[in-house]
């Protein structure tokens, strides 16, 4: 790539829909504009049932590029239509680096940027130097869909990996993982882990605050136990888990203390109404408090006593990064790049049948685990004194390691070494 004119790069994603890739393409696009790059941002629709970052993006002079058929779900005919438009987006910015993010926008943008490769305006298929990458902030391979359509997608997957510079993962579980179900070899995926603007979170205090407005809102004091759990409410998080954990925490434990723990549930989607009435059929319902999309997250985190997470299937969550720079301890299922987060893969333990492997940072369990999560949960509860220290830990853990700018400096760094 020439030195002597701004660097051009596409991001594609489907959709700026509340979530970590959303906000990780965001603060991205911004970051390279700060870098002298010429970066922009390529989405779809956000979907009638989901909440929108795109005021994130305008706050920030980031007026994405809408691509009225990248969305979420998957239709031959339009699909097709979506690589043609992508395909012409590209002749029309002539990028240098093209990045795609998530599922359906890593399958389009790379058949339109081996197109654009291949059938240009300097002349058919003489190739152009195009650099092609794809971050799996997680991956459909497993826990989504049917076998048939996984194995599919694999086969996809496999093909598209061709076409790539590089892939990228956020940690070396999801690579490990990759490569163990032939995606790409390892030494074609790079590991990038995830940035995020940090300081808010590093701003809360180590303790829970006897003060917070928060608490106040829920009508809960200060010595109550509260528990949080912050994603999109969609099969894959699993929140049933933490419904089901949670009543047995509050039915069987003896420590009358933890057995007035409430729940905290930050986000909002698809299985809103069904979640709503399992808490009711558990008779747990005036401990579970749902509380939709917030954007006073610091506040929400200062105010816990604990961040769960009870996922079948992750990249590197992005509630989890900010519990830990938030002083939070976490307990959370071992899957994708969690063991990597929390530093248990460093630790060489195994988690028992039915329990759970205490960390610095807090616990994991095994997923599905509905005793492990409640009994971890009990654990980290119990002792005020080791939660502080725990989150401490987690807070020295994130701190260098998940920051915004150390995550722009990698990627470039990658991308220069093309």
């Amino acid at each position: 790539m020439s030195e002597n004119k701004p660097l051009r790069i596409l991001r594609i994603i489907a959709r700026l829909n509340v979530g970590g890739p959303a906000r990780h393409v965001i603060l991205l696009t911004e970051k390279f504009r700060e870098k002298g790059w010429i970066s922009e941002l390529a989405v779809g629709e956000v979907g009638k049932d989901e909440a929108s970052m795109e005021d994130m993006a305008f706050v920030r002079n980031i007026h994405p590029i809408k691509i009225d058929v990248l969305g979420r779900e998957i239709h031959p005919t339009q699909d097709l239509l979506l690589v043609w438009k992508l395909f012409w987006l590209l002749h029309r910015l002539k990028p240098d680096i093209v990045h795609t993010h998530t599922a359906k926008a890593g399958g389009a943008g790379r058949a339109a940027a081996f197109l654009y490769r291949r059938f240009h305006m300097k002349g058919l298929w003489s190739s152009l130097p195009l650099q092609v990458y794809h971050t799996f902030h997680g991956h459909v391979l497993h826990g989504y869909f049917s076998p048939f359509k996984e194995w599919i997608f694999l086969q996809i997957e496999r093909l598209l990996a061709k076409v790539s510079t590089n892939l990228i993962t956020l940690s070396p579980s999801l690579r490990e993982e990759l490569a163990r179900l032939g995606v790409a070899p390892r030494e074609r995926i790079s590991i990038v882990p995830l940035g995020i603007e940090l300081e808010p979170y590093l701003a809360c205090e180590e303790s829970v605050s006897g003060k917070s407005s928060f608490r106040a809102e829920l009508g809960v004091d200060a010595d109550t136990p509260l528990v949080g759990i912050i994603g999109r409410l969609v099969p894959i998080k699993d929140h049933s888990i933490f419904f089901r954990a949670a009543a047995s925490l509050i039915k069987e434990t003896r420590d009358e203390k933890v057995s007035m723990a409430h729940f905290v549930i930050v986000g909002g989607g698809e299985l809103l109404e069904s979640l709503e009435a399992e808490v009711r059929e558990l008779g747990i319902e005036d401990r579970c408090h749902f509380v939709g999309w917030r954007s006073d997250l610091p506040l929400i985190y200062e105010s816990l006593n604990l961040v769960a997470l009870t996922s079948r299937n992750e990249g590197t969550p992005l509630s989890l990064i900010e519990a830990m720079a938030a002083a939070c301890p976490i307990v959370a299922t071992s899957v994708g790049g969690v063991p990597d987060l929390a530093g248990w893969n460093e630790s060489g333990s195994e988690i028992p049948e039915d329990g759970f492997d205490e960390l610095p940072v807090g616990a994991l369990v095994r997923p599905g685990d509905k005793e492990g999560m409640s009994r971890a949960m009990k654990f980290l509860l119990e002792d005020g004194n080791r939660a502080v220290e725990m989150g401490r830990a987690g807070r020295n853990r994130v701190r260098e390691r998940y920051s915004i700018n150390r995550l722009a400096n990698d990627l470039e760094a990658l991308y220069l070494k093309g």
